[in-house]
């Protein structure tokens, strides 16, 4: 929206709510915002070079006279305005649905585009189209190539506030078998997300899982992807260990659940879910904490009473038992943290009776295995290193939009084993 960029930009902004079909109305446009007397600083575009393509009849002394006449002098003549130009984010089957040869046309007609700005300092392209965790999940889009508004902020954030997502001459090779990678992948697969419609899933949890709304939060992956009605009742910075005067910890959390009084959720709002009564309906509770238990110190289990709530262990044995007396028909998955940059790769000790990051991984199994739950040991399992930990952290810690999806990704592919 043009708030958006007023308020994170600091610029006031005209949009033009118009799909522009080719590159002389474009040109409209241009002529009309710059023969006003306002002082231009921005100038955003989304365009699609497919399409622009196929306005010139897929002719190419058409299309570069076009681009010629159409475009470029506006770069050129006026060198104190920054052009920044979106190309399109389609949904994966919008690739999927063509043949090899279909699909290298279009990339070839980005790079064609993509090669002619090069010559501009004052133009910077984006291309956001290659990020799994954004185009295979359609819970991004309200309909094709057309995003939620979330979405559609979040792309606005990275790319025209922080940068991200740039593609040029020296990179755009990398960035397109990356995206024939994806969609090869997609098209050879022989299995399909599965429908999960009729599971009603609650979270509960901390910052990765609380710290996010919409569709590229991990609950909001697992509806989109598979159809499965999601509650999130995580809560950034909290842990399970429910030590004194800590209200919001995960026994806390699980009995005013229970009760349906009102509880610390994002928006401090009473619980609102309810135990359907369809007989269909399956519930399934998934609980993720460790990290803040690991990063407060906080002892891992005390040997001498297990369901010492203030301890990881003793708060985790004491919310199974109160979830599966209250709800004997429902699954519990108990995640355990993922790996972490934080305190040496979480081989610092951060109290004398805390351990390290690998014996709360260890927790989460013995209590599941105790409690015969199932255990998701997103430590190993999502396959993230110190090595590659860029690719899926934020910051070390915080699940980007790729760790997010493929967390999702995991949590659906587990509840198909469990039957639909």
């Amino acid at each position: 929206q043009e708030g958006d960029l007023e308020f994170y930009r600091g610029v006031k902004t005209v949009k033009a709510n118009y799909q522009v079909p080719k590159l002389s109305a474009i040109a409209e446009y241009l002529e009309t915002a710059l023969a006003t007397d306002n002082e231009i600083s921005h100038i955003y575009l989304g365009i699609d070079p497919a399409m622009l393509w196929d306005s010139y009849r897929q002719n190419i002394k058409s299309w570069d006279k076009g681009l010629q006449e159409d475009l470029l002098p506006y770069f050129e003549e006026n060198p104190g305005i920054s052009f920044e130009i979106m190309l399109p984010y389609p949904q994966l089957n919008y690739w999927t649905g063509m043949t090899a040869e279909e699909r290298a046309i279009v990339l070839n007609t980005y790079t064609n585009f993509i090669q002619w700005m090069e010559g501009f300092s004052n133009v910077t392209v984006f291309f956001v189209g290659a990020e799994q965790w954004l185009i295979s999940n359609p819970g991004n889009y309200e309909e094709e190539g057309a995003l939620n508004p979330l979405i559609a902020q979040k792309l606005m954030l990275l790319t025209f506030c922080d940068g991200e997502y740039q593609i040029d001459s020296q990179n755009v090779n990398a960035i397109f078998e990356k995206l024939t990678a994806l969609v090869e992948e997609e098209s050879g697969k022989s299995w399909e997300y599965p429908d999960l419609s009729p599971w009603n899933l609650v979270f509960w949890g901390d910052s990765i899982i609380g710290n996010y709304v919409g569709s590229t939060s991990v609950p909001g992956v697992v509806t989109g992807l598979s159809g499965a009605a999601t509650y999130n009742y995580a809560v950034g910075g909290t842990q399970a260990a429910d030590i004194a005067g800590y209200d919001v910890a995960l026994p806390d959390m699980v009995e005013k659940f229970q009760a349906k009084e009102a509880g610390l959720t994002r928006d401090e709002t009473e619980f609102p879910y309810e135990v359907p009564a369809d007989k269909d309906a399956k519930l399934c509770f998934l609980v993720h904490y460790g990290l803040n238990d690991y990063f407060n110190g906080v002892a891992v289990e005390n040997a001498n009473d297990l369901y010492d709530m203030e301890t990881y262990s003793g708060a985790l044995r004491v919310s199974v038992q109160s979830l599966k007396e209250k709800y004997p028909d429902a699954l519990i998955i108990l995640m355990t943290p993922p790996f972490c940059c934080a305190f040496s790769n979480g081989t610092d000790r951060n109290s004398e009776v805390g351990g390290v990051l690998t014996e709360y991984v260890a927790a989460v199994e013995k209590v599941a295995k105790e409690q015969d739950v199932l255990c998701m040991n997103n430590y190993i399992g999502l396959g993230i290193t110190e090595e590659n930990s860029e690719v899926y952290l934020a910051d070390g810690v915080h699940l980007n939009e790729t760790g997010r999806f493929l967390l999702g990704q995991q949590i659906v592919w587990v509840l198909q084993q469990q039957g639909q």
